[in-house]
């Protein structure tokens, strides 16, 4: 198996399909339109994952209110949602142009396919440990949080157990001719038993215990904020009220910060669903001869691409303090553009010394109140 977004054209066994050593040309099944389709989704998708996660990172490390435990598993989600797409549709789309042959070199050939499917790995069992400290904090709210130590553990247990599932994929990669392919040992289905393994670790356990753990998470929420109800003496008739008047416990906090990390669990397994489903179908259905497999592969690697761009589109849309530092990041580059511009102006044209100082006080006056209507700030 090529985990996740290796694009090496080999047989089960590593063995080179294409013996030829000329540079071959892209995939001839590719017409016009969906290769610019293609070319347009992969910029699309890169110019908004590097943006999106770039924000989310600094909207946490720069703010200390932000800088929590539980920010910090969110922070190396961002990181692995910007590394997977940077790492992965350059390279890709540079291949799929030469008709998959390898340029890169040895040394390359043992790093780009498995540090995709590092990251890939590392974010799935990210969000399995987001889902835990979630279910952690509704379940038992009166315990103390995580520490800081303990967040920082779990985060890197996670990068660590996605190494090792990484290291056979590294060991068995070799560049023969112009291919970077498999080389798995004769006499057992190595590669069909990694390509399982890497759908159970990846994708199949993590949302099993992510759905199991939202799951019990809401429910208490719902039951607790029933009872909540009862005791201030707001108790309702539950069979003679309207259907809105009994969902009142969604407007809690709590359930808003929950209800954000299930939209994020349903995208995670709608978009990581195709290209699964897809390496099932090639290692363990030996499907391999279908002459739209190239065109199969890349819509796959598309959905995949795209759940690094769901994230912080979700944090944007359901939480107020991803929201604000959102707004507080683009009032710093609108004033450090204002300020160029302006430094620009008094280059060209030096004003007097003595009207520096004002014009510099204006400009920051002028900044500020013009972003602050931009943007409606809101103080608390």
């Amino acid at each position: 198996m090529e985990p996740l977004l290796n694009l090496s054209l080999s047989s089960s066994n590593g063995q080179n399909i294409s013996s030829t050593q000329e540079p071959r040309q892209s995939d001839p099944t590719e017409n016009v339109e969906f290769k610019a389709t293609k070319v347009f989704f992969y910029m699309f998708i890169l110019i908004c994952s590097t943006l999106g996660n770039i924000a989310v990172v600094w909207i946490i490390c720069s703010s200390k209110k932000m800088r929590k435990s539980s920010n910090f598993l969110i922070l190396n989600l961002s990181i692995c949602d910007l590394v997977t797409p940077v790492i992965s549709i350059p390279f890709d789309f540079a291949l799929e142009e030469r008709g998959y042959s390898w340029f890169y070199g040895k040394t390359m050939c043992k790093f780009i396919w498995p540090c995709a499917t590092l990251t890939t790995t590392s974010s799935s069992l990210i969000l399995a440990a987001i889902s835990f400290d979630r279910y952690r904090f509704l379940m038992h709210p009166f315990k103390t949080k995580l520490s800081w130590k303990q967040i920082q553990m779990i985060a890197v247990l996670s990068h660590i157990m996605s190494l090792l599932c990484v290291l056979p994929y590294i060991y068995v990669l070799e560049l023969r001719g112009d291919n970077c392919v498999e080389n798995w040992p004769d006499g057992f289905p190595f590669r069909k038993g990694y390509t399982l393994l890497l759908f159970l670790v990846q994708y199949a356990i993590p949302l099993v215990f992510m759905v199991v753990m939202y799951a019990l998470a809401i429910s208490n929420l719902r039951v607790s904020s029933h009872r909540v109800r009862k005791w201030t003496n707001e108790d309702i008739d539950i069979s003679n009220v309207k259907r809105g008047e009994n969902l009142h416990w969604l407007k809690s906090p709590n359930a808003k910060a929950t209800r954000m990390f299930v939209v994020v669990v349903v995208v995670f397994a709608v978009f990581m669903f195709p290209n699964q489903v897809l390496w099932l179908w090639l290692d363990i259905g030996e499907n391999e001869s279908s002459p739209n497999l190239p065109t199969v592969k890349v819509i796959c690697w598309l959905f995949t691409y795209t759940n690094s761009v769901g994230n912080p589109l979700i944090y944007f849309k359901f939480n107020r303090d991803f929201s604000k530092g959102l707004k507080r990041l683009a009032m710093c580059l609108a004033c450090r553009t204002r300020r160029r511009v302006f430094e620009r102006a008094q280059f060209i044209s030096p004003p007097d010394s003595g009207t520096s100082e004002t014009n510099e006080s204006l400009l920051r006056k002028m900044s500020i109140s013009s972003l602050r209507k931009s943007f409606s700030i809101r103080k608390k």
